[in-house]
């Protein structure tokens, strides 16, 4: 029988491997993406496997998971308000710009009135 010597085999590849290798995931990365953006329902996401039955307390659970759910929905509905809100201010003051009326107030002038407004209204 042979000694148990074996010739290991190198890892060095020859660049037209390499290169070819490398324009072949391109293509197939490129390929996944396009189909991605066709169809953007046929990626499919894991079940959530629930909580089971028989778990004690599962309704207490099941309740407070939801109200986690509807506190992230509204903490993101107030994101994307303040977002527009921001956007309409730097668009007004764009446009203002443009027109030549520089006199708008600084930010923090206007976060100081809207904390002027919101104290007057808490003491209502």
């Amino acid at each position: 029988m042979g000694s148990g010597f074996h010739k290991k085999n190198s890892k060095r590849t020859t660049l037209k491997r390499k290169y070819r290798i490398m324009k072949k995931v391109r293509e197939h990365n490129r390929k996944k993406n396009k189909e991605a953006r066709k169809n953007p329902n046929a990626i499919r996401k894991k079940k959530d496997p629930g909580i089971p039955k028989s778990l004690p307390f599962r309704d207490q659970i099941i309740k407070e998971i939801e109200e986690a759910k509807e506190k992230e929905r509204e903490r993101k509905i107030m994101i994307r308000e303040e977002f527009r809100k921001r956007e309409k201010q730097t668009h007004e003051r764009a446009i203002m710009a443009a027109r030549g009326f520089n006199n708008q107030p600084t930010e923090e002038g206007e976060e100081s009135d809207n904390e002027d407004q919101e104290m007057s209204e808490e003491e209502e």
